[in-house]
Formats: structure tokens, sequence, C-alpha cells
């Protein structure tokens, strides 16, 4: 079989939910008919290079399982060199933190300012409590897949 390299923009994500989403391919890589060999991870610039053994480049494309949680959040955040922080961050990541696998967690606020066409889109969660906020926070999922 011949030997394909894919690069990939993971910008954002750590090395350690790089080496999970290998490890995740790695085990159900005979179902794909391919053979993960090695990846090269970049952090500071998000690159990530994967080489595959595979039939065909489509095979090799049709196997990957990376998955991203998304959490978003609206406000004013803290600039500083480059780096954000700030109460929005924070709940940002932790939303983010309870996101399924290519979920989409949003707060109230975040909510209130989507267009109205868009409200049947999300399902409302419910309040929860997050680590470094004393109020309870609205959530809701975006349902983002037709």
């Amino acid at each position: 079989m011949p030997i394909f390299m894919d690069r990939h923009d993971l910008r954002g994500l750590k090395a350690d939910d790089v080496a999970e989403a290998h490890r995740r391919d790695v085990d159900i890589q005979d179902r794909h008919g391919v053979k993960y060999m090695a990846y090269w991870f970049d952090e500071s610039n998000g690159a990530a290079f994967c080489l595959v053994h595979a039939p065909d480049p489509a095979t090799a494309d049709a196997s990957e399982t990376l998955s991203v949680r998304i959490g978003i959040d609206a406000g004013e955040p803290v600039e500083d060199h480059n780096d954000l922080f700030g109460s929005t961050v924070q709940l940002a990541s932790r939303l983010c933190s309870e996101a399924e696998a290519n979920g989409i967690i949003v707060s109230g606020f975040a909510r209130e300012l989507c267009q109205e066409e868009d409200a049947a889109r999300f399902v409302a969660l419910g309040e929860r409590r997050f680590k470094g906020f004393a109020d309870k926070a609205q959530v809701f999922r975006f349902e983002w897949r037709e």
C-alpha cells in the first residue's frame, strides 16, 4: 500500500488532544483498511502531519476521526501580549468542556445575541454552575447539522 501524508490545521488544540485523536484512529484503523504510522504536531502553530498506509487518497482521508468541541460566550475579553483573558474567555472554556465531540455549547448571553430565525437551532440544556462563577449560567446546545 502507498503511504500518504496529511497536513491538518489544528490551532487551539493541545498535544494531548492530538495524541488522544491519534490513539482513537489507531484503535479503529482495521475497520477502514488503513494503518496509521506516525504523526507530528507543532503546538506553537497548530500544524499536524500524519503518515498513513492506505490503498488510495480517499480511503486515507475517510478514516479521520478528529473531533472538536466548541464553547461560545460573548463579551469583552482582556487582551495582553496577543493572549485573551477574562470571564468571557473562562466561561467559553467551561462551556467547551461541556460539549460533546463535534458539538457547540453556547451561553445564554451569546444565544440572546443571535438572530431570531436561528432560535429553533438552540436546544436549552438548563442552568449550570461553573467553577469560578458565582451565578449559574443558562446553557444551550447549537444544532449546526442540517
